[in-house]
Order: structure tokens, then sequence, then C-alpha cells
């Protein structure tokens, strides 16, 4: 995540072990050893190990780009580069995105886990068919509905989706 990268420049290294090293009191993980030596995709996608390594390397990806001239107009991100977007347009003070992010992970971290589908269909469509557990997580487009729930749930709902003609496909998430 971001090796290759920090091979070409020095300046990007930097930045990504000061972001990495601002959450090692707030998570006590050495997170600069996990990015620089961990190959491991079990060890990698831990929601506490995976959030702060997002947002250290897109952090740094974009202070690098700004090194360089490029200055964005707008920012946007998703989940984790929502928080990095938001301190590139100076919402946020890099230290206090730290702090945020680690929240975020931790407590992420420590719910419990569950399943995310998504589901080709409308939000009014998906609506319909829900079952109890499972909710409409995001609505990504008119017929682009991601739903979650406890894997019991979502187990239930996959025949429901099935009956319905409504194709699925569940996503990787690490919480």
């Amino acid at each position: 995540m971001g090796l290759e990268a920090a091979r070409r420049s020095p300046g990007y290294a930097t930045s990504v072990r000061r972001h990495l090293d601002g959450f090692a009191d707030l998570l006590r993980i050495d997170l600069v050893r996990i990015w620089e030596g961990e190959r491991d995709p079990a060890v990698l996608s831990v929601t506490t190990h995976a959030q702060p390594l997002l947002f250290s390397v897109e952090l740094a990806c974009a202070q690098s780009l700004m090194e360089l001239g490029v200055r964005p107009a707008a920012v946007l991100g998703h989940s984790v580069g929502e928080v990095v977007a938001a301190t590139v347009a100076g919402v946020f003070a890099v230290e206090d995105a730290i702090r945020f992010v680690a929240e975020r992970a931790r407590l992420m971290n420590e719910a419990p886990a569950g399943v995310m589908l998504a589901v080709a269909a409308s939000a009014a469509d998906v609506r319909r068919a829900l079952v109890d557990g499972v909710w409409i997580s995001a609505v990504n487009g008119p017929a682009q509905t991601v739903v979650g729930g406890a894997a019991e749930s979502i187990a239930a709902f996959r025949p429901v989706l099935d009956d319905c003609r409504m194709t699925y496909r569940e996503l990787s998430t690490s919480h």
C-alpha cells in the first residue's frame, strides 16, 4: 500500500511515517512496521490497521501532489477517504483527523462483525424485500443499493433477493 511510491519519493515516505506515528500512542500499534513489512491480508484488513494505513497513505499522496503545485478545486472521498478529503480541505487539522480516525477504527473494530451486500436494485425495491436485521447501508445510485446486517440476517435475506430476481454480491469489509 504505497510502498512503491515511498521508494520513489522520500518526502512521501516521510509523510506516511509521520502520520502513522501519530496513531501509535492512540492505538498502541506499530503501524509503521505493519506498513513497511506486513503482507498478510488478514493482518492488513484488521480495522485498526486498515483505516489508519489508508488515511496515512491517502493524505501523504494528496500532500505530495500539493507540494508539486497541484491544488484541488474540490475534494471528495469515501469512508476514511472522506476524512482525508476534509483534512485536505482544511476542515480538520491533521492531528485532529488522526484522533478521529483512530477512535473510529477502534469503535468499528469492537463492533460485532457483519456482512454487506451490493444489490443491483433501487432502494425502494430493496426496502420492500428487507427482512429483520438487514438495513439499507447506502444508496450508491438509482439501481445500486448496499445492505448490511449480521451474518445470520444476511443469510436469510439472500433467498429473498434470489426470489425477487435481484442480483447481488458480497462486499469485502473489515467490520
